[in-house]
């Protein structure tokens, strides 16, 4: 079981609180007007506080891009689930990635932001595995039923073509 100290419980509350309202401001206001003044301003917390859980407003973008993408990637997980051929799997993981554009634009909006050079460009580097994390584990899924459509005869490749290729 995983018992969290009164500490470590407050210091992940007190993160929400600033991503729930970054997140807000970036939606309403754009890229320029979520500043760290404004969330420290709408928490009652001092931008020092701010700082020591986020190093720039960028981190936060990112950090909501993150959550977004975790939960996309779960629609595709069950897309790529889905009891099928390999053929009709690759189309839920569509349906599902179109189904979260849907239901989730906001997050959209988020992702292009996030993906901005200038923004990516601010993330530490040691944070960088983490914005691609979703990334690869889609690219692995779609390649593993690519391998199945080919292993089943639902799909032929040419001789010099491989399924991470496609």
């Amino acid at each position: 079981m995983n018992v969290q100290s009164r500490k470590q419980r407050e210091l992940r509350e007190r993160e929400e609180l600033f991503l729930d309202v970054a997140r807000r401001l970036l939606l309403e206001r754009g890229f320029h007007g979520l500043t760290m003044d404004r969330i420290a301003e709408e928490t009652e917390y001092s931008k020092g506080t701010i700082y020591l859980h986020f190093g720039c407003k960028e981190e936060l973008i990112v950090e909501l891009g993150k959550r977004s993408r975790k939960q996309r990637l779960e629609l595709i997980e069950r897309g790529a689930a889905f009891r099928g051929r390999p053929r009709e799997r690759v189309f839920a993981t569509g349906v599902a990635v179109e189904i979260h554009a849907r239901l989730f634009p906001d997050d959209v909006r988020i992702w292009e932001i996030m993906n901005a050079e200038s923004i990516i460009e601010k993330i530490p580097a040691n944070r960088q595995p983490d914005l691609k994390a979703s990334d690869i584990a889609v690219i692995e899924i779609l390649v593993q039923l690519v391998q199945e459509a080919v292993a089943c005869g639902d799909l032929h490749l040419r001789p010099d073509d491989s399924p991470q290729e496609i």
